[in-house]
């Protein structure tokens, strides 16, 4: 499991210590630091292509552990509204994001086309992201992302030239808005 990310089932027995912060800070800075050509070219050259609404994401393989239908999706009351719910995966739960509402693309319901991307590092989910439809692998989508153009929010590394919006895996496993702790 990447570090600041906690399963679900041991979130309520454990609390945010200050060294694990510093960890997962650590690791964000770092991640941020990368030049972002070299962001977007990472991994094996192997990409998975996806649409939130009407933009089309990609993210390394590398970082997909599996591509599932959105079934038994449990809501939790009283998260944020870019927390969908839980999954039960092979016994874990995980939880599942809503990316449309963390990059701002006019989220449209849950339906049929609908996938859901089980993202984790060393082929271990550690969360689900929901996408509208997966358009499928493809080698070298990211070989041409234009670090001129990076977007701004630190999940993004860049765009390539066809538009398609470069998703950063380690940045998005380390970053605090996928990481549900309790309040007490």
């Amino acid at each position: 499991m990447a570090t600041g990310h906690r399963s679900l089932e041991t979130q309520g027995m454990a609390s945010s210590s200050v060294a694990d912060d510093a960890a997962v800070f650590a690791a964000r800075a770092e991640a941020l630091a990368r030049p972002v050509a070299d962001a977007a070219t990472a991994g094996d050259g192997s990409w998975l292509r996806f649409r939130l609404g009407r933009e089309t994401y990609a993210i390394a393989t590398r970082w997909v552990v599996g591509v599932a239908r959105p079934r038994e999706l449990v809501a939790v009351p009283g998260t944020p509204e870019r927390l969908l719910g839980v999954v039960n995966v092979r016994g874990q739960l995980l939880p599942v994001f809503d990316l449309r509402r963390v990059f701002g693309v006019q989220a449209r319901g849950i339906d049929d086309m609908g996938r859901l991307l089980l993202l984790g590092a060393r082929n271990r989910p550690e969360l689900g992201v929901f996408a509208d439809e997966v358009e499928g692998r493809r080698d070298g989508v990211a070989a041409q992302a234009d670090a001129a153009t990076a977007p701004a929010d630190p999940c993004l590394s860049g765009i390539a030239a066809d538009g398609t919006l470069i998703i950063d895996g380690q940045a998005l496993l380390a970053d605090p808005r996928f990481v549900m702790e309790d309040a007490a």
